[in-house]
Parts: structure tokens; C-alpha cells; sequence
């Protein structure tokens, strides 16, 4: 954010509360993809095998039978995360939307209050959030 031109932080998606929320929320995505979702993935990864292992030596017909439907428990697992990622998506362009908007509310509070437009600025930010609820 820092190395970019003027003419990039005068466009209205990259307001001061727009950016404000986006750092925000990309240091915790960063946090999440390095800690959480690694751990995550080690640990799938070693319960499937080791259950998988004991199933076939404890009862070795059943054991194939389950194993068998691990990829299609692979798949809808890999189908499931891809759809929640798209509603986090839609969900921080409305937040950020939101921000923006209650950003420019609080920055210009005296105009806002001499004008009376706080319903306003309420009204505007609950439909933001709406979209994404």
C-alpha cells in the first residue's frame, strides 16, 4: 500500500477505512494460513492414514469399503471449504463497504450532525451489511 502511485489512494475503494479494514483483516487471513489451516491440514492427513491402517488390519473387507469412499469425502470436504471461502469473500467486500462507510460518518461527524443526516448514514450502513447477511 505504501509503494503505490497518488492516484491509487484517491479511488473510493481505497479510502482510509477501506484500507484500515483490509490491513486488519489480512493480518489475521495471514495468521490463519500459516498456523491454523497447516496444523489443520497435518492433521487430517495423519488421521486418515491411521485409521485407514487400522481399519485394514482390524477388519480388512470393511477397511476397503471405507476407504474406498475417502475421495468422495475428499471431494465434498474440498467443495465445502470452496463455498465457505466464496461467502467470506462476499462478506468482507460488504464489511469493507460498511467501513467505508461509517468511516466517512465519524471523519465528518460535525457535518453530519449540522445537516441531521445520522439516520442517514445508519440506513446506508445497515443496507451494507445486509448484502452480506
Amino acid at each position: 500500500m505504501l509503494q503505490q502511485e497518488l492516484a491509487w489512494h484517491d479511488q473510493l475503494e481505497n479510502s482510509v477505512g477501506a484500507l484500515c479494514s483490509r490491513l486488519s483483516g489480512d493480518s489475521a487471513s495471514i495468521r490463519g494460513a500459516t498456523g491454523g489451516r497447516l496444523h489443520i491440514v497435518v492433521h487430517t492427513l495423519a488421521t486418515v492414514a491411521s485409521s485407514a491402517g487400522i481399519s485394514l488390519y482390524i477388519m480388512p473387507r470393511l477397511g476397503a469399503v471405507a476407504l474406498a469412499f475417502v475421495p468422495l469425502i475428499l471431494l465434498a470436504t474440498y467443495k465445502s471449504g470452496k463455498i465457505i471461502e466464496n461467502r467470506h469473500v462476499k462478506e468482507k467486500s460488504s464489511s469493507d463497504e460498511a467501513s467505508r462507510i461509517a468511516f466517512q460518518a465519524v471523519s465528518n461527524i460535525r457535518t453530519v450532525a449540522s445537516l441531521c443526516s445520522e439516520r442517514t448514514f445508519v440506513s446506508k450502513y445497515c443496507s451494507a451489511l445486509v448484502q452480506s447477511h
